[in-house]
């Protein structure tokens, strides 16, 4: 899609509410109760969930996935905290990762934009036999609205996985960013 935040890659999808309230910094909420702080949209990344456990929230620009990992994102429009709890009042946003396979060898990004924007991003992922492992680091720095020649944010992620394929139908795997 071209977007160069997760919260961008939202943007087009009819429900969703995107809201940048600071350089670099965004918020996304569904059926037009967004706010800054808003604890009412489940996030999940892979099925698990982003939100932090000291202020019940999705910080989007620091969750652990670089927009060229990700294969999808679903959303679930409308109360869903029955099938998946007290976050999910105004629906569930899930951010689905590509497996390694789907990556199978290495990409590398590099984007600038208005304001000295500047977004770099690796990730490499191959599948061996059982194993499969991925890694990946993305930087982007942009400039405030206020004063173009000042830097008002830097963001540094890393992410990482490893998989084993125990049989068939078991998996056991690690991540983390």
């Amino acid at each position: 899609s071209g977007a160069l935040t997760l919260w961008d890659a939202l943007r087009t999808v009819p429900g969703v509410d995107v809201m940048t309230f600071r350089t670099s910094h965004g918020t996304v909420s569904i059926r037009g109760l967004n706010r800054s702080i808003n604890s009412r949209t489940l996030v999940l990344v892979d099925g698990r969930s982003s939100m932090s456990a000291t202020v019940d929230y999705s910080f989007w620009e620091n969750l652990p996935v670089l927009t060229a990992d990700i294969a999808r994102i679903e959303v679930v429009e409308g109360p869903a905290s029955a099938l998946y709890g007290a976050n999910a009042v105004n629906g569930v946003i899930n951010i689905v990762t590509k497996k390694p396979e789907q990556v199978s060898g290495g990409l590398a990004s590099f984007g600038v934009g208005e304001r000295q924007n500047r977004v770099a991003s690796l990730l490499y992922g191959r599948r061996q036999g059982r194993w499969g492992y991925k890694f990946g680091m993305a930087w982007q720095t942009g400039n405030s609205f206020e004063n173009p020649d000042q830097r008002a944010s830097q963001t540094l992620k890393g992410t990482g996985y490893l998989s084993y394929d125990v049989n068939e139908h078991t998996q056991l795997s690690l991540s983390g960013g």
